[in-house]
């Protein structure tokens, strides 16, 4: 390690930016050099910039992270999904915005499984997922919720920003479940995360952002991170990596979207494995939107679809080109969860009532110790009181 690392980790202590810095610095020095610090600039000044534009957004509640850090672990431990993940998400879905988002979210993947069914639970729609997928899906949702919540839709282009991330969020969606070794929330972070993430310059500062975008357009370009650099002294990357960190994916998953998303992804699994599966996804969803193909590179056999989930895929990403999202589920809000359009959900806040009093004991015994570890007894309060809808 160089004197100047050692210099900025010492400057730097604390101890999340510590930790990251780390793994960045334990890995093989050319993949540092090549990649991930190219995307940080100055590292790490560009992640302490990156910090505060993510803090203009306000801290994350306990009561998403929660969900996300123990769907993760659940991720881990055989990709099961535990009482206390399942306990944690279908709480979420009693706020009626977020239950019609992840309603139509999964009515677009999964819309052969549920259309037909005549009763939703909360508890249905979560089982359609993996773990990992349904903390994918929860934090893009909360992500787009948020920034509504900041004025995004005042930038003049967000109604096309917002129809291009739909776009790309269920291409990728699609790939995951076509290519599991890729996975379903890969490929909804990997198609939404970047343009939320441009899309908070906008928010901090829409003079500056719609210079931004005029320049893009004229140089026919999806973005420019030495111009972000220039102008807000970080780039979307960094901007990603701290939403990832915040909303409990891991430093890994922060390190791998930076890595496989910026100037020099790894060009196979070897090299690094979650970066890897990032940048193989944006190929993806990039070839698959863009012309309808499928990469034209050599494929490893984990990483391509069988014939019947190629098909499918194929099938899902020309309607998808053809007619734009069937369902806009990042668009949908507690409006569009009534007795005449989703009769199967209606009939759940009809029986819904408001029960508190035993989560404390409930999240004693059954959330992860690490993710109990770190709740104060005040996150604990909070977790346990029912939220009204608040997206």
């Amino acid at each position: 390690m160089s004197n100047t690392a050692l210099k900025l980790i010492s400057k730097y202590s604390d101890s999340i930016q510590y930790k990251f810095i780390k793994v960045l610095n334990d890995m093989p020095q050319e993949t540092i050099s090549d990649s991930t610090s190219s995307e940080l600039g100055s590292y790490p000044q560009a992640w302490e910039a990156a910090k505060t534009l993510v803090a203009e957004l306000g801290k994350i509640p306990v009561t998403f992270t929660t969900p996300v850090r123990t769907l993760m672990y659940d991720h881990k431990n055989d990709q099961i999904l535990s009482p206390a993940g399942h306990f944690l998400t279908t709480r979420l879905l009693r706020s009626p915005t977020l239950k019609a988002m992840f309603y139509y979210a999964s009515l677009t993947f999964f819309g052969d499984r549920i259309a037909n069914s005549a009763y939703l639970s909360s508890s249905d729609l979560v089982r359609l997922y993996k773990p990992k997928d349904c903390a994918g899906v929860l934090a893009t949702i909360y992500l787009v919720r948020r920034l509504l919540s900041k004025g995004v839709q005042n930038l003049p282009d967000w109604e096309d920003t917002l129809q291009n991330i739909t776009k790309r969020s269920e291409a990728g969606g699609h790939i995951g479940l076509a290519i599991p070794s890729l996975g379903q929330a890969t490929g909804i972070i990997t198609g939404s995360f970047r343009n939320l993430a441009i899309a908070l310059f906008g928010i901090n500062n829409p003079d500056k952002y719609n210079e931004y975008r005029s320049y893009l357009n004229s140089a026919n370009l999806p973005y420019h991170l030495d111009y972000e650099l220039q102008n807000w002294e970080c780039t979307h990357l960094d901007i990603v990596g701290n939403l990832l960190q915040q909303f409990g994916f891991g430093i890994s998953q922060a390190h791998a979207y930076i890595l496989g998303l910026g100037r020099r992804p790894p060009k196979s699994p070897n090299e690094d494995l979650e970066g890897y599966q990032y940048a193989l996804t944006s190929e993806w969803i990039e070839c698959l939107i863009l012309s309808g193909k499928e990469p034209d590179r050599k494929h490893l056999g984990q990483y391509y679809p069988t014939e019947k989930d190629k098909y499918r895929l194929l099938y899902e990403i020309n309607s998808l080109n053809e007619t734009n999202s069937k369902h806009n589920w990042l668009s949908k809000s507690k409006g569009d969860i009534n007795p005449h359009a989703t009769p199967q959900l209606y009939q759940e806040f009809l029986m819904e009532l408001e029960q508190s009093a035993a989560l404390e004991s409930f999240y004693q015994e059954n959330l992860p110790a690490d993710v109990l570890d770190d709740l104060s007894p005040d996150d604990i309060k909070e977790l346990s009181k029912f939220e009204k809808d608040k997206m």
